[in-house]
């Protein structure tokens, strides 16, 4: 029996612990009927899906953000934008049972055996299922597009699905709750995006503050050929660079690497707008701001000094192959 992870009392029980050693100090119960050797965290991913997996009966599978997760999606770990904890959705097909609980959102969504997959002996929904799910079940369609990007994105060395895997889904599922918002965060994604605040932050730009043809995690370079930046979104026609910082940027050296970028960008003749996970918190506003930005931006009358052209070293830098 393998104390390092949960499992049913029952199967505790049966391997020699009396049901007055399970009450001790150092076994934790996540749910009624699952014990944990020692106290897990219950802000962790890892610790919270460990505990789900141990109430799965059979005809039960993982789906949502803890399949991605499992599968090496890190970037979806169950807290949301404003760092609550989103429950573990189980997808019970064929006769598989499991009644709702606090962290644990049971769903009779139909699926296919070919959605099905086993990780490390654990029945969960493939990824391009697990993306559709999230976006079926997200409050709003900015939350449904960032499980799209994080599943799909080619610019971090994870795990991926691809978009046209989860249109097939679309076309496969069609009278489903929540597949209109689904079909709407399809036709905005990208396999681009590098974070789920650099997605929220193109969400706004895009779709509040009505600024198209945004291109994402796109290389600029001066006109001697040296990479000044990779600029999170930009919009080529009028040279405006739209920064997503999230909290990673918020130490010193990470913050005077953006500074530093920044007056390159703007010495160039683009126009720089930063936005925080903060600015988020007030949408109205942070619409307003990127659209004046974009203003702004139309009306300078600066010297184009950047390119988008890679020169040749480019394609030998073997950093460069992760933004191609």
């Amino acid at each position: 029996m393998d104390l390092a992870k949960p499992l049913r009392t029952g199967v505790a029980i049966n391997h020699g612990f009396s049901r007055w050693e399970l009450t001790g100090e150092q076994w934790d119960h996540p749910y009624r009927g699952v014990v944990r050797h020692g106290i897990g965290d219950p802000r962790d991913a890892h610790d919270r899906i460990d505990d789900a997996i141990a109430l799965l009966t059979r005809g039960a599978v993982l789906t949502g953000w803890a399949s991605a997760h499992r599968q090496g999606v890190l970037m979806l770990d169950g807290i949301d934008r404003v760092g609550r904890i989103q429950p573990i959705v189980i997808a019970c097909h064929e006769q598989g049972q499991l009644r709702p609980r606090p962290g644990i959102t049971p769903t009779r969504r139909r699926i296919h055996r070919n959605e099905i997959i086993v990780v490390d002996d654990v029945p969960m929904t493939t990824l391009a299922r697990a993306a559709y799910d999230m976006a079926l079940d997200a409050p709003n369609v900015c939350e449904a597009l960032v499980a799209l990007d994080m599943c799909t994105t080619t610019v971090i060395r994870q795990s991926r699905t691809t978009l046209s895997n989860i249109e097939d889904l679309l076309s496969r599922h069609k009278k489903t709750r929540g597949i209109s918002q689904a079909r709407r965060a399809v036709a905005l994604a990208s396999s681009r995006s590098a974070s789920p605040w650099e997605t929220r932050t193109r969400y706004e730009a895009a779709v509040g503050a009505n600024i198209d043809n945004l291109m994402v995690n796109v290389p600029i370079f001066d006109q001697q050929a040296r990479l000044v930046g990779i600029a999170d979104l930009l919009h080529e026609g009028v040279g405006l660079v739209i920064e997503s910082d999230g909290a990673g940027h918020r130490g010193e050296i990470p913050h005077s690497k953006d500074n530093v970028r920044e007056e390159s960008l703007e010495r160039l003749g683009l126009v720089v707008s930063r936005v925080t996970a903060f600015d988020h918190k007030d949408r109205k506003q942070l619409r307003i701001r990127l659209g004046k930005a974009r203003l702004h931006a139309s009306m300078l009358e600066c010297e184009r000094r950047w390119t988008l052209d890679k020169p040749d070293w480019w394609w030998r830098w073997e950093p460069g192959r992760r933004w191609d």
